[in-house]
């Protein structure tokens, strides 16, 4: 930005020399008052130099980056997910706590990889209810749906169906009902609306 003023300023100054010298010639051979011819074309001068200074340049807006990670395709029957993969201790346990939303199509995958899980699932900062899905070897072992989200005063009452809950009235736990080393996270609601079931074959890419 100042270097680009600075050359602009640069080549003002010089075209009003080159100006300057040559009405300064005419006004000699004239006999006008060159004080009177220079004097207008110095304002305007100066005012296109401070119109230099003051235009701004804007450099184009990118789009707006996608802000989180839906980019694996998991197939449920003839369904087509795309999910985003927590695979470490820290991506597992912040999961999708804290999202506003999440898309219909969309989840998230909490891979195990060959350590099955027995543990527990909880809602902690959640913004909206998730169907959980317990997959093992590739198949559906269960499904805990619409899972609530904690209300204001951080009650969650309904039992988990598909495995068991615990963990009193606050954040209760939600169990597989038998290992899994897959753990899959939806929409609330996305099962039942596309006839999800349990032994259903599940493919990841």
């Amino acid at each position: 930005m100042f270097l680009g003023v600075f050359i602009t300023y640069i080549l003002i100054i010089a075209h009003f020399e080159f100006f300057c010298n040559r009405l300064y010639d005419l006004a000699m051979v004239s006999h006008l008052s060159a004080k009177k011819i220079l004097l207008p074309l110095a304002v305007a001068a100066l005012l296109l130099l401070g119109s230099a200074c003051a235009t701004k340049t804007s450099a184009p807006t990118p789009p707006p980056a996608r802000p989180y990670g839906y980019t694996r395709r998991l197939e449920i029957g003839n369904q087509l997910l795309k999910v985003e993969v927590a695979d470490t201790q820290e991506k597992m346990e912040s999961g999708l706590s804290g999202r506003p939303t999440m898309a219909e199509d969309e989840g998230m995958l909490f891979d195990f990889g060959e350590n099955k899980t027995s543990g527990a699932f909880w809602m902690k900062n959640m913004k909206f209810n998730l169907d959980i899905i317990w997959i093992d070897k590739n198949k559906i072992v269960g499904i805990t749906p619409d899972v609530p989200k904690p209300d204001v005063n951080c009650k969650s009452l309904v039992s988990a169906r598909g495995g068991s809950a615990s963990g009193g009235n606050c954040l209760p736990y939600y169990y597989p009902p038998s290992p899994a080393n897959w753990v899959l996270e939806a929409s609330a609601g996305w099962a039942e609306k596309n006839n999800i079931k349990i032994g259903d074959k599940v493919e990841f890419n």
